[in-house]
């Protein structure tokens, strides 16, 4: 295929999905699908940018008349709507930038223990169950609370879980709050996750991903913000 044909066959079937999103309007061009969509839809926002420049250049490959292209695009911009008709209708997934697996404790585990694991492998957040029920999340916030509160001195080998529950993580604190969500929420929402927290004037640590984003199912990975500079990779 050549560039004007791989470049009108992604805007097609760009302007196909977004117009299966207005299902029961009819057929409507791509600057009034991008005007109708994009407070409702993230990932049109997103590329709003990039789909209102390719949109005039579809007129100028296009010729009014007769319908015959009369231009070809650059390999890069043929390159940029494919990857962006691929993210639109398959948007990559929370899973694709998350660590995983995720270190979880039961809160009869030894503080001391926790702790070594974290300093070894450099995890940040540690989600604590009490059987299959979900207690809180264990980070350096909660050794620093710990240790700010304590009274004479007490060794962490003699500690369990259960003594750090008063000073685990909460999920609204300004400072390492955390959130679950499901597997199937996109990356760009998830930032949005992290800006919203932002705007509070307040920190997102990590966000624990779960089949539907409950709290009592297996944690399948974590996104913190360590990990948002690979959302620039997938946009």
């Amino acid at each position: 295929m050549s560039n004007s044909e791989r470049f009108l066959a992604a805007f097609n079937r760009i302007e196909k999905h977004l117009a299966s999103l207005r299902r029961g309007y009819g057929h409507r061009g791509m600057r009034e699908l991008l005007r109708r969509l994009r407070n409702r839809y993230k990932l049109v926002r997103v590329f709003e940018e990039d789909l209102r420049e390719f949109s005039e250049l579809r007129n100028a490959i296009v010729h009014r008349t007769t319908g015959q292209t009369i231009a070809e695009p650059k390999l890069a911009t043929v390159d940029r709507i494919e990857h962006i008709a691929r993210a639109l209708i398959n948007p990559p997934s929370v899973m694709e930038i998350a660590s995983k697996p995720v270190f979880v404790c039961d809160i009869k585990t030894s503080v001391d223990a926790v702790v070594k694991k974290m300093a070894e492998k450099e995890f940040e957040h540690v989600p604590v169950y009490n059987g299959k029920n979900f207690v809180g999340v264990f980070s350096d916030i909660s050794i620093m609370k710990w240790l700010a509160a304590r009274a004479g001195s007490c060794e962490l080998s003699r500690l369990t879980m259960n003594d750090m529950k008063a000073y685990l993580d909460k999920p609204d604190l300004g400072v390492n709050g955390y959130q679950f969500v499901p597997r199937r929420m996109d990356i760009f929402e998830l930032q949005d996750r992290f800006l919203s927290f932002m705007d509070e004037k307040k920190q997102l640590g990590a966000l624990f991903i779960t089949e539907t984003g409950k709290r009592s199912e297996p944690v399948l990975g974590v996104v913190t913000p360590r990990s948002l500079p690979k959302i620039k990779q997938l946009k």
